[in-house]
């Protein structure tokens, strides 16, 4: 009888890990084969880019979310950029299928080339648990929150050797979906390749390509840097996945507790 392996975690580090609350957007960019094979072939190895003959699928993503600890609480802000691809063997989704939500096999999922970070404790377990190329950075961001709602998305994140910006503005009236699990590859410092679910236990708002105004990616390099995410420079933004937790509390404007 076979059996799933499961990772073991590295000592200092706890599993599963928490999100007290979440703002998360991801864009899924359509790129010309050619160009995510050159790019990003020798990060995932043997597993299959998903796409077609000509193009994949890769996903840029931004995240904020605070992380509750009972003694003290984080803050973490990351931007991530990853092929979506499937293990070796596996039947893969037409492109059609994956932006539906038809394909709900758990085996399709995105392999960071980097996750830009600016919490020192999450770039520590995302590298030591899950594998991910984590890098320190600094972000400037403008995104909708529920103090100061918009349909504009504006991050930039500046590493050592580069800035990394993603400006997304949605229109229109997107299709909810229910949450559904995003799956992620990762290659462990001792050359394992581990994989993770990230269960969102909220809704999703889905646009599509006719319902993205805006959706621009830029890199740019300092000092004699190459470019790491080259794939998605005319790439195409077919669809857009929004999730933001819900508003648990508000506290209204003051009254005069006695007639003037």
């Amino acid at each position: 009888m076979k059996h799933h392996n499961i990772a073991p975690i590295p000592a200092g580090f706890d599993s599963p890990f928490a999100y007290s609350s979440l703002s998360h957007v991801q864009a899924i960019w359509l790129c010309n084969r050619d160009a995510i094979e050159d790019a990003q072939r020798g990060l995932i190895g043997d597993f299959q880019f998903v796409g077609d003959v000509d193009t994949a699928l890769v996903s840029v993503s931004y995240q904020s979310y605070l992380a509750d600890y009972g003694r003290a609480a984080l803050i973490s802000h990351e931007l991530e950029v990853g092929p979506i691809v499937a293990p070796p063997g596996v039947e893969l989704p037409t492109v059609a299928d994956f932006l539906s939500g038809a394909d709900q096999r758990s085996s399709v999922g995105v392999w960071p080339a980097a996750v830009y970070c600016d919490c020192a404790p999450a770039i520590a377990a995302g590298r030591a648990i899950y594998g991910e190329p984590k890098f320190e950075s600094e972000f400037t961001i403008d995104v909708p929150a529920p103090n100061a709602p918009g349909s504009r998305w504006s991050v930039a994140a500046r590493a050592d050797d580069r800035t990394c910006e993603l400006t997304l503005t949605l229109d229109g009236t997107p299709i909810e979906h229910v949450g559904q699990p995003i799956v992620n590859y990762g290659r462990r410092e001792t050359g394992e390749v581990v994989s993770s679910r990230w269960d969102i236990f909220v809704g999703s708002h889905w646009w599509s390509d006719a319902s993205v105004d805006v959706a621009d990616w830029a890199e740019t390099l300092t000092g004699g840097s190459n470019q790491r995410h080259r794939e998605l420079v005319e790439a195409r933004c077919v669809q857009v996945r929004e999730h933001r937790s819900p508003v648990v509390a508000q506290r209204s404007r003051p009254f005069y507790p006695t007639a003037a």
